[in-house]
Formats: structure tokens, sequence, C-alpha cells
């Protein structure tokens, strides 16, 4: 049997529109007046208006589960002795209420849509099967009842770090940079060290929706960091977000030390720092480009940074 959790994931709020798009048909669903109410799908490659659909929470004693809505027809989806199609979304029949089984392991991020009233699950096939869109008993798992959505094109409008809950992971020392001051004199002598140094550092945006939204986006951000032990956001910054994937960027660091050197002493000059590694949560708030409604999502940031920077010197007693 397959494994299927409850473990609540990423709803979309009812004003956001969704494709539902099968994950081994490769193919999205759609609801057209022309086929006279019953579900049908086309590669998802095609993009039509009919394929839009809302996901609407239930009310009363159907308010753990959810329709889905057609923003093309106005219809709701139903699921029933083996037909998957679309009626009047005023009626508010059982078998048009499903609740969404998210899939674990490989199956991150997708899910079964079940039909409790029914017991039935909907599917998607190759458009060679008769028919490629239907339902069967849901106590059946098989590859062509995963789906996954397909979000409309949204725009990052604002990040908003929950600062108060962050958690410092790791904390290091860090070796920056040696340096060697030499006096080959009978006198002693002041000697000035110089460090410009460039360090390397790292953040990561995870978001709740992975990478359904685009893989990047540009956006005007504040980047957290720690200094001085306690973790800050710096002021925005344009920046380019790739969700879950580690973006490097470089620091540059310089320090000054006066010495004091003996006559024929060498002296090593340490540069050294601290190297956080921590996580903050944000939420982030999108914006439909087509309709200007907005949606909130949950996501953690990880960061690596380096500071309290700090110059020593020792002498060599054997050089």
């Amino acid at each position: 049997m397959e494994e299927t959790t409850k473990t609540k994931f990423f709803i979309p709020p009812a004003t956001i529109r969704v494709r539902l798009v099968g994950v081994l048909s490769r193919a999205a669903l759609f609801s057209n007046p022309r086929y006279d109410g019953v579900l049908k799908q086309v590669p998802m490659a095609e993009l039509y208006d009919d394929q839009w659909f809302y996901v609407i929470p239930g009310t009363g004693d159907k308010a753990s589960f959810y329709r889905l809505k057609s923003a093309y027809t106005n219809e709701a989806v139903y699921l029933n002795r083996g037909k998957a199609g679309t009626f009047d979304f005023n009626s508010s029949f059982d078998d048009q209420f499903f609740s969404f089984e998210a899939g674990t392991g490989s199956r991150v991020g997708t899910f079964r849509l079940v039909c409790p009233a029914t017991n039935a699950v909907l599917f998607s096939r190759a458009n060679s099967s008769d028919p490629p869109v239907g339902s069967i008993p849901a106590g059946a798992f098989f590859d062509d009842q995963w789906f996954s959505f397909a979000y409309e094109d949204m725009e990052l409008q604002s990040i908003k770090y929950d600062i108060d809950e962050h958690k410092i992971l790791e904390v290091q020392p860090v070796s920056i940079a040696t340096k060697t001051a030499r006096n080959e004199t009978e006198d002693t002598q002041i000697s000035t060290v110089t460090f410009s140094e460039s360090i390397e550092e790292e953040r990561t945006f995870n978001s709740e929706l992975g990478t359904k939204l685009g893989v990047s986006v540009e956006a005007s951000v504040g980047i957290p960091l720690v200094a001085e032990s306690k973790v800050t956001v710096s002021t925005e910054i344009s920046t380019t977000i790739a969700w879950g994937t580690a973006t490097r960027t470089t620091k540059s660091w310089s320090d000054a030390i006066q010495i004091t050197t003996g006559p024929f002493k060498v002296y090593k000059i340490y540069a050294s720092a601290r190297r956080s590694r921590f996580t903050v949560p944000f939420t982030a708030i999108w914006k439909s480009k087509s309709t200007g409604q907005t949606m909130q999502t949950a996501g953690s940031y990880g960061g690596v940074s380096v500071y309290d920077f700090e110059t020593t010197y020792s002498e060599v007693t054997n050089p």
C-alpha cells in the first residue's frame, strides 16, 4: 500500500487560482461547457482559461473538507460511480467534498484527491486511456492518482521575518588569515600589519511551496545576519531568491594593527572570527499578476554569518 498522510500541507486560499496537474499523465484537468459536465484533460504545456480552479473550504459539518470550483464554468468537481465531472456549485452534494491526502517520501508536494462520501479517488491517465479522467475506490493505490497544484503567475511582495523565533544551530571560531612581522634590526620598531580579506557567507530561502511559484524570483528583501551574537535584519537589497538553493556571497573585511617588535624578533599576527549557522522563520506575501489577489505562505531562512572579527599576535620563539 502507498503511504499517505493527513498531515497538513499547503492548500491555496480560495481567492487564488490553480491548475490540477496529474503527476503521471503530466496533463492539466479542465472544465468546459462543450463537454456537458465531464472533466477532461490536456497536456500541461497547453494553457487555457478552462483549466483554472479555486479550492473552496467547506463549512459547518464539512469544515474539514474542500470543494474544487471551476473558474471558467463556476461548477464544482464531483466523484461518483467511477465518474469525474462537474455540476452546479450551488448544489453542494456530498460527492463534491474532498480531502487532500498528502504524499510522503518521493511524493512530497503531491496529493490524492479523495471523496469520503463516495469512497472515491480521482485519477489522470494517458489520453489514450478510456477514460483518461475518472475515479475508482479510494482503497486502491495507483501512480495515476497523484496530483500537484500549478499556480497562476505570482509576484513576491514582501518577506517578514520572525526574529524572536530564530535558532542558532552552531557557533564556531574560524581562522581568517595569518601574517608575519619581522624586525631584522637592532632597534625596537613599531610595525603596521594590514589585512584585507574576503569572507564567504551563505543564505538559503526555503518555502513550503518549494519551487511551485518559480525556481527563483527577483525581490527587494532584508537579509538576516548575526552580529555580536544577535540576529538582526539588514536594510532591503535587490537580490535573486533561489528557493531551496544555497547562495554564497562574499563579505569584505579589513583591519590594520600596530605592534611593537623587538630587535631581531619575529611575530605572527592572526585574524579570526566567529561563524554562526542559524535559521529564521518568515512569512511571504504573494500577489497574483492577473487578479491582484494575495496569499500568504510560510518559509524558513537559513544563513551562515561571519562576525566578531579579531586580530591578535604573539612572538615566534623559534623562528
